[in-house]
């Protein structure tokens, strides 16, 4: 069996919500942020910054550009 542990993250309740809401059409919120994970962890994920955020989490793929075609995601029907 394969070891797995967890990834705590906080969030304000608005955020929480929708994202609740709009993980549901997609295989539910463990699947989608598991997704997300494996994507950053394999480049395949590319953060565009908010005018709120913070610039230097956003400068990480600025210097090896990501095909387009890399960033799909097969979500289970």
């Amino acid at each position: 069996m394969n070891k797995v542990t967890f990834l705590t993250v906080r969030l304000s309740v608005e955020d929480h919500k929708a994202f609740g809401v709009k993980a549901k059409e997609y295989g539910g919120q463990s699947f989608i942020l598991r997704e997300i994970v494996k994507a950053f962890n394999e480049d395949r994920i590319i953060l565009k910054p908010s005018s709120k955020e913070r610039k230097s989490l956003y400068s990480i793929n600025q210097q090896k550009p990501i095909d387009p075609s890399q960033l799909t995601f097969n979500f289970p029907e």
